[in-house]
């Protein structure tokens, strides 16, 4: 096109040959021809630039709005999350607002818009940016006394949260605005009742959707005060006995040695009855009682007391002459004792009611023999255990009577000597000057002959020997 419009002018400036009717005919046409190719020339500039005006996000999108520009065919957005870095642009056609959605949440997103024709792509617009609406949280609840505890994942961009919450599911009342925290403890609720929860998380743009819905539990109220229906004391030990509650999912017995006055509760379990070991014997303990649930711990119960069965005595015997002294230590809170005895070990066939005494003597027993003895101490509660097993050996009969075998006078003195017997542990020699009237009689020791000295000379003596032994004298 521009090479016939140069030989057109050529030939209109050079060609005199021409007359000048045709002359001006030609320059005619070649002026129309250079006026057509200006008039193309002009057409094929690229667009002007476009003002960019708003950028108003949503959820995962933003709306875009710009001045349009008569000379652009369509228009390419460009966009990305770094300010005039932008990644490959979109062509939106010929309109002047656009929603661009698939946006990630919470995220500043930045734009800019140039116009297209058939020769190009203008200048850039001005650049805009706008934040999306946050993304959508998870949640999780644990229930308590009165109270939910909710607690939730960060959300990006998020710069404050919104707690939805109702006794229905998907129905809430009024909203609770924690701020920008991930912890919020709902209280004052009504117990043992479902709360169903959800969150929201909001930025300057805007407040996303809510969370998938969760539910808890509040904790019951803690259980009625419990009434104790017996107490019973035991060996070291003690039973107790209560009502059960039926909001109660265990219990506490609470005991110790004065009224009211109560060391570190035991957790029983969910029981009506325990017995509590390990007691001190012949104690008196007070106990109350608790129940327990998720709730908390419900208030003490009327206070019961028991005494447990006194402990083991310690037992001494001494045996006697037809009878056994037995002594024992005093045991706390015994208000008697008794006493088992027999022949054989073990075996006891007769009891004896002593008291509340520490010694008792069994008479009327038979002579050398071995009798085996215990003791228990007895309270209020009950007879304690046995004592430890003891004996003691009743004396023999005294000595039968002896037979003198002969009494033989010399100076001063007097030869004693008589039968022996076996049941004698020794003698004794009885001597006067009078038939029948004796003085202190003389221990002579285990013999059968025996020369008493320091008698007067020329007297007349008389003697008489008696036998010995643990029990007596013959």
């Amino acid at each position: 096109m521009q090479l016939f419009q140069k030989n057109c002018l050529n030939s209109c400036l050079n060609k005199s040959f021409l007359k000048t009717t045709i002359q001006s005919l030609f320059l005619w046409l070649c002026a129309s021809v250079l006026s057509f190719s200006f008039v193309d020339i002009a057409q094929a500039a690229v667009p002007a630039t476009p003002v960019a005006n708003s950028a108003i996000a949503g959820a995962g999108q933003v709306t875009l709005n710009w001045d349009g520009v008569s000379d652009a065919s369509s228009y390419k957005l460009y966009y990305g999350t770094v300010s005039g870095v932008y990644g490959t642009p979109r062509s939106v056609g010929n309109v002047t607002t656009y929603t661009l959605t698939g946006l990630s949440a919470g995220k500043t997103y930045y734009f800019v818009i140039g116009g297209v024709n058939t020769s190009g792509e203008g200048t850039k617009s001005n650049e805009l940016t706008a934040l999306t609406i946050p993304g959508v949280s998870s949640i999780s609840l644990t229930g308590g006394k009165n109270q939910v505890k909710a607690t939730w994942a960060a959300v990006a961009s998020a710069t404050a949260y919104t707690l939805y919450y109702g006794t229905a599911a998907g129905v809430y009342g009024t909203p609770v605005n924690p701020g920008n925290v991930t912890t919020y403890t709902l209280t004052g609720l009504n117990s043992s009742t479902a709360y169903y929860i959800v969150v929201t998380a909001s930025n300057a743009t805007g407040e996303g959707a809510k969370s998938a819905e969760k539910s808890a539990v509040t904790f019951p109220d803690p259980p009625a005060a419990i009434t104790l229906t017996g107490a019973v004391g035991g060996v070291a030990s003690a039973t107790i006995n209560w009502n059960a509650l039926p909001e109660a999912t265990g219990y506490k017995l609470y005991y110790g040695t004065a009224s009211g006055v109560y060391g570190t509760p035991r957790s029983v379990g969910n029981v009506t009855t325990y017995t509590l070991t390990g007691l001190s014997a012949g104690k008196t303990y007070y106990f109350a009682v608790t129940g327990v649930n998720t709730g908390g711990e419900g208030p003490q119960s009327n206070e019961l007391s028991a005494i447990t069965i006194p402990g083991v005595p310690s037992v001494s015997l001494l045996g006697g002459k037809n009878q056994v002294k037995v002594t024992w230590a005093a045991v706390a809170s015994a208000t008697s004792y008794t006493l088992y005895y027999g022949t054989a070990a073990g075996i006891y066939p007769i009891p004896v009611n002593a008291g509340n005494v520490t010694t008792y003597t069994l008479t009327g027993l038979n002579s050398s023999t071995a009798y085996y003895v215990v003791v228990t101490a007895s309270n209020a509660t009950g007879e304690g255990a046995k004592s430890a097993e003891k004996s003691a050996v009743t004396f023999p009969d005294p000595p039968a009577a002896i037979t003198l075998t002969g009494a033989v006078g010399g100076v001063a003195s007097a030869t004693i000597s008589w039968n022996a017997l076996p049941e004698a542990t020794g003698y004794k020699l009885y001597y006067g000057t009078a038939s029948g009237v004796y003085g202190i009689p003389r221990s002579v020791g285990n013999v059968t002959t025996y020369t008493l000295t320091g008698l007067s000379a020329g007297k007349t003596y008389y003697f008489a020997v008696t036998g010995l032994n643990t029990g007596g004298e013959g």
